[in-house]
């Protein structure tokens, strides 16, 4: 049973008894004690950070006027319980994170969430969702369309771009037998491309009450976490600044506690009504427990992005192949690493390793300032293969690429036919390559391989694209048969038209070809 955080955290208080106005450093032994739990297995720490408000909810209720509303103290934590259990079941079925409950030993079973707790549910929505709309959206093309936009469930929604994954939350929830309405809403938002100093910014907003009638209170923490990535893409530093701030309102004189942490240290922006100086220290300790441990989510989340690829493109350029490649053949690779953001040179280094196959690649395994060169020696025997992967780090993140060589002879084949005014009577040298077909004023272009894309275009401003599967029954260097398929249209004094179709195409092997 995890014993009330809050209390042993008061115990490592050495602030005045000035409840306002004041400017104060944290203490090291609340940020040892902040440290210890951090440092728990998941599912302890999650309990302590559930039990960590129930002093300050329980607090406060009394001093709404919600404890006498609902009836007395434990009436109240089960109303409460009650109420928020569904938000937090809700926030846990996002992940496999196992849902714990704050408790005090000698609270009545099922003690469950109160307004802390129901904070708590904004806790795991903002470290599942920081993390989960950052990596589902590392994929997202450069392109002006790359966006996302996405409710994975009632009240949950992911919106993102390259530059920046958010995700937001909206849900409540009335308890029937007490009346109590808990609501929660939270957002996460997660820049998690460093910038040219390898600086990027994160930030959580969580916001709950609790609610029955005219009586209630409420409960606001944001963080912003400000983070700097070193020349290995490696998290170096991070500094967190928050701000806390509850209040009641209806049946009871008013009550607020205001308060900001940063760099500076804590500081009491105001308190008022029947606020008292122990509410304000478990605000404070509760703050900065709440807040140390979203910095870690946040700063996960960012990370999951800048190390995946998402911010830098690692553009690796061979002087010749990489296909069809005499045997033994020295050639060089240009590995150049560029911001996906705003397409400046990254600098850092890049590491080149030869991963399968053979032959060689100088250096391996060293890393080579960017944009950096690698010689690579294909193997000595045809038919031979050898793949090169490359990694680039940098204080912008990290860019990966990789470049399979052959000693394979080229597929080189005549290609005739088509469909309707597009005939074609051609030589390709490689079919495993990009290529490009033309005949009757159309030319079209195929990105290479047995399978793939192709785009065409032609006269009265006509253009298309579609797909294309080439078959060859007997194996490479035997006849064969390739499918295209797609739509195009033509633009006419009478207007545009538009028009779908199957061109097709025979195949026969060339032994000598000449592009």
């Amino acid at each position: 049973m995890v014993v009330p955080l809050l209390v042993a955290l008061a115990a490592c208080s050495g602030s005045s008894d000035s409840a306002g106005g004041s400017s104060d450093n944290v203490d090291a032994a609340v940020q040892a004690e902040v440290d210890r739990v951090s440092a728990l297995p998941a599912k302890e720490r999650d309990e302590a950070v559930a039990s960590a408000l129930l002093d300050l909810s329980l607090a406060i209720s009394e001093i709404s006027g919600l404890t006498d509303a609902v009836g007395g103290v434990d009436a109240t934590r089960d109303a409460l319980t009650a109420s928020a259990e569904p938000i937090i079941e809700q926030a846990t079925t996002l992940s496999s994170v196992q849902l714990p409950r704050g408790r005090r030993a000698a609270s009545p079973p099922p003690p469950g969430p109160t307004l802390g707790e129901g904070m708590f549910g904004g806790y795991l929505l903002t470290g599942i969702g920081a993390e989960g709309s950052v990596t589902v959206s590392n994929d997202l093309p450069d392109s002006p369309g790359g966006k996302l936009s996405e409710g994975i469930r009632e009240g949950i929604k992911i919106t993102a771009t390259r530059e920046s994954a958010e995700m937001s939350a909206n849900i409540t929830h009335t308890d029937s037998k007490s009346g109590v309405t808990t609501k929660l809403a939270t957002k996460s938002v997660v820049a998690p491309c460093p910038d040219v100093n390898g600086s990027f910014k994160a930030s959580a907003m969580v916001d709950v009450s609790a609610t029955k009638g005219s009586v209630g209170q409420t409960g606001t923490l944001e963080v912003t976490v400000v983070g700097q990535v070193d020349d290995n893409a490696v998290l170096a530093s991070s500094e967190i600044s928050f701000r806390m701030q509850f209040a009641n309102f209806g049946g009871a004189p008013g009550g607020f506690i205001d308060l900001s942490y940063g760099p500076s240290g804590l500081t009491v922006n105001r308190t008022g009504g029947t606020v008292t100086k122990s509410i304000v220290d478990t605000a404070y300790f509760g703050g900065v427990l709440y807040a140390v441990l979203i910095q870690k989510f946040l700063t996960d989340a960012a990370k999951k992005g800048w190390e995946s690829g998402r911010c830098v493109r690692l553009k690796a350029t061979p002087s010749a192949g990489p296909k069809g490649l005499a045997p033994s053949t020295v050639l060089s690779i240009t590995a150049a690493p560029r911001s996906r953001i705003d397409g400046g040179p990254t600098g850092g280094n890049v590491v080149a390793t030869l991963t399968a196959g053979g032959q060689a690649v100088e250096p391996d395994g060293s890393p080579v300032p960017a944009d950096a060169s690698f010689n690579y020696s294909a193997p000595g025997e045809p038919n031979k293969s050898g793949t090169v992967s490359m990694t680039a780090k940098s204080r912008r993140g990290i860019g990966k690429a990789e470049i399979t060589f052959d000693t394979s002879a080229p597929a080189a084949y005549t290609i005739v036919g088509g469909l309707d005014d597009f005939q074609t009577n051609q030589a390709v040298c490689d079919i495993m390559a990009p290529f490009t077909l033309t005949g009757g004023g159309f030319t079209f272009s195929y990105t290479g391989g047995l399978t793939g894309t192709y785009s065409y275009t032609g006269p009265f401003d006509a253009s298309g694209g579609g797909t294309y599967t080439i078959s060859l029954p007997g194996g490479p260097g035997q006849p064969g048969t390739m499918q295209s398929e797609g739509t195009g249209q033509v633009v006419t004094p009478l207007g545009v038209f538009s028009n779908s179709g199957t061109e097709k195409f025979t195949l026969t092997p060339l032994t000598d070809c000449v592009d």
